[in-house]
């Protein structure tokens, strides 16, 4: 069984197929894997999570001797948005080779990742050695909008139980045990519109929003590091207001995308923002704010010392001799939806490379796809078999 070569054509195929976001569009990445799995010699448990609309996700369930317990890879496969067409070099989805890279959208982040997860599992199901425990291959829909497919995956069940959990996205092979949270802020400002002549007759929309802004700053500490994902922070990236330059604006749209690190309580940030709402509104006539929590995302993490983090670190090692630590990562993944449920430890750590990530032009190594592959199928001999010790 050449696992490389199976890998290879996973990925070909995977990135062949349009899963770009908003549409998603999944079900036809599922569909491709069921097909795929139907061909293998030995058996594996299918189950599809459906999610409407042509989205699906799908777990690939590998039975142990051990009902419970077991280690799950996780990846999702959507993909953001192909923007910028006329800049790409290579079709977004045609899956071409140039210099010992795979071309297109989705090949760093993270089809790459499910590609090696296929072939880990067709190694699996096709080979004669027992599981201990269950390993679980999960491929999750909508990763990159609303995380629809993870929230499903926690909320049923599958993975209760579960040890460990690898998350093959994009840290060019380097091994992560922590990602940021994410606290996403939407102030919806209503003033009273006025003649641009005439200001006073009016309440400025877009002044409220500038208030707004101010005094949100401090419900943040921003000073504070993490030893592995440095500081949290605050950035405004979304500010609508206006029809005309003679006309005092009666509406604002202010949006916030906060990164946290452990320890900042996201109810306390928003019960804050709250009060500075109804604090400013009682301040001026004709005025009036909503705030919207559009996405709400805890850090997370596992301790660097953990037995599975220095295992998994140890059979990296036998690959790639750099001797680098565990790291942290400025993004969240599905482990944001799935380690507060499982409440399992994690490792992020795959062969795409974060800064080509929802570039145009995104690709990926094959030969870091290869070293990926070989560290986890080395991990899953010495660890995961009957005849091994945990």
């Amino acid at each position: 069984m050449d696992l490389n070569k199976s890998m290879e054509r996973y990925l070909e195929d995977l990135v062949r197929i349009d899963t770009c976001q908003p549409l998603g569009r999944e079900q036809d990445a599922v569909d491709y894997i069921r097909r795929e799995v139907t061909t293998w010699s030995g058996h594996c448990e299918t189950t599809v999570l459906d999610h409407g609309n042509h989205r699906q996700s799908l777990i690939l369930t590998c039975s142990g001797s051990k009902t419970t317990g077991g280690l799950a890879f996780v990846t999702h496969l959507d993909t953001v948005e192909i923007s910028d067409r006329h800049a790409w070099h290579h079709d977004p989805l045609g899956a071409c080779r140039d210099s010992g890279r795979l071309h297109g959208r989705g090949s760093s982040d993270m089809k790459s990742g499910a590609a090696i997860m296929l072939a880990l599992a067709e190694y699996l199901v096709n080979g004669t050695k027992q599981l201990e425990s269950p390993v679980l291959f999960c491929f999750t829909a909508d990763e990159e909008r609303d995380g629809t497919g993870a929230k499903a995956l926690a909320e049923s069940g599958l993975m209760a139980g579960i040890d460990a959990m690898i998350i093959p996205e994009p840290t060019g092979n380097r091994l992560a045990v922590s990602e940021k949270g994410a606290l996403w802020l939407r102030f919806t400002v209503r003033g009273k519109a006025a003649h641009g002549s005439t200001p006073q007759h009016g309440n400025n929309a877009i002044d409220r929003a500038i208030d707004l802004l101010d005094r949100m700053r401090p419900c943040l500490d921003t000073e504070t590091a993490d030893p592995l994902l440095g500081r949290s922070s605050m950035t405004v990236t979304r500010f609508e207001a206006g029809i005309g330059t003679n006309i005092v604006p009666d509406l604002a749209t202010l949006e916030f995308d906060l990164r946290t690190i452990p320890g900042v309580l996201h109810e306390e940030i928003i019960a804050e923002a709250d009060t500075i709402a109804e604090r400013l509104v009682s301040e001026h006539e004709n005025l009036s704010i909503d705030l919207s929590v559009l996405n709400n995302r805890a850090a997370v993490g596992t301790d660097p010392a953990d037995p599975f983090v220095t295992r998994l670190l140890r059979e990296r090692e036998h690959f790639i001799p750099d001797k680098e630590p565990a790291k942290g990562m400025a993004y969240y993944t599905d482990a944001s939806q799935l380690v507060p449920a499982v409440g399992c430890p994690f490792v992020i750590m795959g062969p795409g490379e974060e800064a080509l990530a929802h570039q145009v032009n995104e690709s990926v190594s094959l030969a870091a796809c290869k070293t990926t592959l070989s560290i986890f199928k080395s991990y899953l001999d010495h660890h995961c078999f009957v005849e091994n010790e945990s």
